[in-house]
């Protein structure tokens, strides 16, 4: 289950919510510094700091406007051994290595160590969202942030489509904060991947310079925080 719940879903015809499991409104394994907003039947819900938690709830409002999917709660932990299988799966998705100028699969028994590697680095935070499908929760995402500040992300291919990359991004911001001192966080796109250049924007982030990574042309983004 998911340290915390980033998004309930609800009801298109009476906007209650609903979470699959006929629970009730109570968020389970939330933080008591948790925030709660409600727009349109969608209600979004982070880990969020006191000192934070309205700039994080505008974007996430402004967000809701575009048409986020509230078809199944979203939630959010860290990343654990277990998920290795599906974290070997998505490292050797065909976009993921297209876009990261992999020259072939990475066999499982050589991500396994590496995988393991990370978990125990303790200054690289992976993070992993989860749906509520049916009766159980199902990885759908991950993110990396470094404590650099260069995040990633990668959402599994039966989940693309659904402007999901907007609010995961901002979530594990918010998350990385109160688990890394992040001096700025940065995210480096290749030109050509115009939809995380789109939905990177979308959470705040602005073109700070161009730069050549991993012999590959990008763009080098900058999460903007605005004044609280």
């Amino acid at each position: 289950m998911p340290t915390g719940i980033i998004a309930r879903a609800s009801s298109s015809k009476t906007g209650r919510q609903q979470t699959g499991c006929g629970v009730d409104s109570g968020v389970r394994g939330i933080s008591a510094k948790c925030q709660l907003c409600g727009l349109i039947g969608l209600r979004f819900c982070l880990l969020i700091s006191p000192a934070r938690p309205w700039r994080l709830l505008a974007d996430l409002v402004a967000f809701a406007l575009l048409g986020y999917d509230r078809s199944m709660d979203i939630g959010i932990r860290e990343a654990r051994r277990d998920d290795q299988k599906v974290a070997h799966r998505w490292a050797n998705d065909p976009d993921s290595m297209r876009m990261n100028a992999k020259r072939g699969e990475v066999p499982f028994e050589t991500f396994k160590r590496l995988f393991v590697e990370l978990l125990h680095d303790k200054d690289v935070l992976l993070l992993i969202f989860e749906g509520l499908c049916g009766d159980g929760w199902t990885p759908i995402a991950q993110a990396r942030i470094d404590a650099d500040g260069e995040m990633s992300i990668f959402i599994d291919a039966a989940y693309r489509g659904r402007k999901l990359a907007t609010p995961l991004i901002l979530a594990s911001i918010e998350f990385a904060r109160d688990k890394l001192e992040l001096p700025r966080i940065v995210a480096k796109i290749r030109l050509e991947n115009t939809p995380s250049i789109k939905a990177f924007e979308r959470a705040g982030f602005e073109a700070a310079r161009e730069l050549v990574y991993k012999g590959c042309a990008c763009v080098e983004y900058e999460y903007i925080a605005r004044a609280t």
